[in-house]
């Protein structure tokens, strides 16, 4: 007879399944991702046809009393071009310079160099973890992956996305499909490479999303949270919204960045960068620490308890506080390029909130810690340290 706990574990799959599966989905995202973008990148500068036009006119001409039709030729975007290509290269360099520090392997130098500047990185990651799951070289990649992820994650994904979507609000090119598709594999990139270096920090965490429900959900709402605030950007920047939206792009970091500094209660230079960390990237490019009542927080708070339940309880209402001063000037002020109200851009906008906030609520009432079933938790090593930036790719040590 079946019980739930034997229900429970045959559910879970077993960790070399799930290591694989991981390094599988990332290959697939970050292959169908950077494809994507380099596709995009190429129309900006017509090297491939496009429609993408600021000329305004509707491409119907009256000839006497013959009215014909006629197609726009192909219109370079220089700026959208050489901002793609620039962050295109400055990602592949950093993935390629983090790929290469590696303790006592100098000698592997260009080899490690060259897999990251052809971007190979990732099916040497699946590589290993199919044929060596257990190898020492296989655990330091599990480690080491992650950090490197998700710093190409921050230089690649989160600009590229910025600025596509960007692209699609000014002109209204909502009906090109290559880059609809592709802004979305970008905030989908992203929120997969967030939520495994959400999973890295702690013991707690990793466990907490082990299911594969968790991390659906968390993924839905970094995925809808980064399409939410590129949108929200997009209509800032608008020509006509621009002396309304860029002090408001401006206030609300500034306001998180008071609050965590405060309750963090470091002062100094390092106090500050942390509190930038804490409070303006986790709280406007990955909201990962405003999930801190539902997915654990591990921060070191030592600040006044009054800052302290300031940054708890206001924080995540601060981000949805900002998208919604947001929406009302784009549904007041911001134009397009061609000076048409938005309306399809502020439904997708409106829609991206709504959905957020059903995926919050989801894990917040659904998804407490304290629902966190034990037979889930995965035989993690307590001594495995959390994963940052800077000691992405140094190996755990035990005792």
């Amino acid at each position: 007879m079946l019980t739930m706990e034997g229900f429970v574990q045959k559910r879970v799959p077993s960790p070399y399944k799930r290591l694989v599966l991981d390094r599988l989905l990332t290959v697939f995202l970050n292959y169908t991702d950077l494809i994507t973008d380099i596709l995009v990148m190429l129309q900006y500068g017509c090297f491939l046809q496009h429609t993408l036009s600021t000329n305004c006119t509707t491409g119907i001409e009256n000839v006497g009393n013959v009215t014909t039709s006629w197609i726009p030729t192909c219109e370079p975007h220089w700026w959208w071009f050489g901002l793609s290509l620039s962050i295109l290269v400055v990602s592949t360099v950093a993935h390629a310079f983090v790929y290469t520090i590696r303790p006592g392997q100098n000698q592997k130098f260009c080899c490690f160099c060259c897999l990251g500047i052809f971007q190979l990185t990732y099916l040497r990651d699946l590589w290993l973890a199919v044929l060596y799951p257990t190898t020492a070289e296989a655990e330091e990649e599990k480690h080491s992956t992650v950090g490197r992820d998700f710093t190409v994650k921050i230089l690649e994904c989160t600009p590229q996305l910025y600025l596509q979507t960007f692209v699609l609000f000014s002109i209204q090119a909502h009906g090109d499909r290559l880059k609809v598709v592709s802004t979305l594999l970008s905030a989908a990139s992203l929120a997969l490479g967030l939520v495994k270096f959400m999973a890295a920090q702690s013991v707690y965490q990793q466990n907490f999303l082990q299911t594969f429900a968790r991390k659906l959900t968390v993924g839905l709402f970094l995925t809808t949270d980064q399409l939410l605030r590129a949108s929200a950007y997009s209509l800032m920047l608008s020509e006509v919204a621009r002396p309304l939206g860029i002090p408001i792009i401006l206030l609300f970091p500034v306001l998180s960045l008071i609050i965590c500094y405060k309750a963090l209660g470091r002062s100094g230079f390092g106090g500050f960068c942390l509190a930038f960390s804490v409070g303006v990237l986790a709280g406007h490019i990955l909201p990962l620490f405003s999930l801190t009542s539902t997915l654990g927080d591990s921060t070191d708070f030592r600040g006044p308890a009054w800052w302290q339940e300031i940054y708890f309880y206001l924080a995540l209402p601060l981000r949805y506080i900002e998208m919604t001063f947001c929406g009302v000037v784009g549904l007041t002020v911001a134009k397009t390029t061609c000076g048409h109200v938005p309306v399809i851009e502020m439904i997708t906008f409106f829609s991206l909130m709504v959905g957020n906030l059903v995926f919050f609520i989801a894990m917040f009432f659904c998804m407490s810690k304290t629902q966190v079933n034990p037979t889930d938790e995965l035989q993690a090593k307590p001594d495995s340290p959390p994963m940052t930036l800077v000691g992405a790719n140094s190996v755990p040590q035990g005792n």
